[in-house]
């Protein structure tokens, strides 16, 4: 069973004296604990720093916390997040629910209890995905891909990849809906000068055989003709007939 130690909170509030004061009892409780206040520093904080739960205020300066919350899902990007407002409505709770919040916490917030919904979120977190306890991760599908222990997970399986597969699937969920070359495929591979493009269709080809339900008509890692790979996390979101197969 992993300790408070181990775990790092993400406050993102407008208000500043709230931050502190989160921020400090939590901290009093073992949490690692960092907050900010405009939402444009979300993403380049995601990207240099681990986070096990974020707690999200629902009405921003310059956003909401629902579309916050939106984009995070939609990008496949897995953390627990508990919602916090003013705003006892039931609709903004079902609604925030549904978008994907873990939890919905009313303020003024009762400290302990924030407490013990932040531990009971965890704890279902670790129930359901104890391979995937810390660190930055990603979801498509019923697929979890863990880039602090570089697994790929489905349900509780784990799905063996290969090191270069792994890095390859990586690159492509990190940037979802994006047409990707092979040059630059292979470029974040690091591959040799000598190295043919068309190496990287072998591992994806491989990978298909992997995630795919059907390989030859795949539905995550799909071919857009001339240009390279897109990889759709939400398969439905886009029209069948925009794919092209290998």
């Amino acid at each position: 069973m992993t300790t408070n130690n181990d775990k790092y909170i993400l406050v993102i509030d407008d208000d500043l004296s709230l931050i502190e004061l989160l921020k400090n009892y939590l901290s009093d409780k073992g949490f690692k604990v960092d907050g900010i206040s405009d939402s444009d520093e979300l993403d380049p904080y995601l990207l240099h720093h681990r986070v096990d739960l974020i707690l999200l205020d629902l009405m921003l300066v310059d956003d909401d916390g629902l579309t916050i919350l939106r984009r995070l899902r939609e990008k496949g990007v897995y953390y627990p997040v508990i919602m916090m407002s003013a705003n006892g409505h039931t609709v903004e709770r079902v609604v925030g629910l549904e978008v994907g919040a873990d939890d919905y916490l009313l303020k003024p917030v009762d400290l302990r209890e924030l407490l013990a919904r932040i531990r009971a979120v965890l704890r279902r977190c670790e129930l359901h995905h104890p391979d995937m306890k810390s660190g930055l991760h990603y979801q498509f599908g019923d697929y979890f891909l863990n880039n602090d222990t570089r697994k790929l997970l489905r349900g509780k399986k784990e799905i063996p990849l290969t090191n270069i597969e792994y890095n390859l699937l990586l690159t492509l969920v990190q940037s979802p809906n994006r047409v990707q070359s092979r040059d630059d495929l292979l470029a974040v591979l690091k591959y040799g000068q000598e190295t043919l493009s068309r190496s990287i269709d072998v591992h994806i080809r491989h990978l298909r055989c992997k995630i795919e339900p059907d390989p030859s008509k795949p539905i995550y890692i799909c071919t857009s003709r001339g240009k390279g790979y897109i990889f759709y996390n939400n398969p439905n979101a886009h029209i069948e007939e925009d794919q092209s197969t290998d």
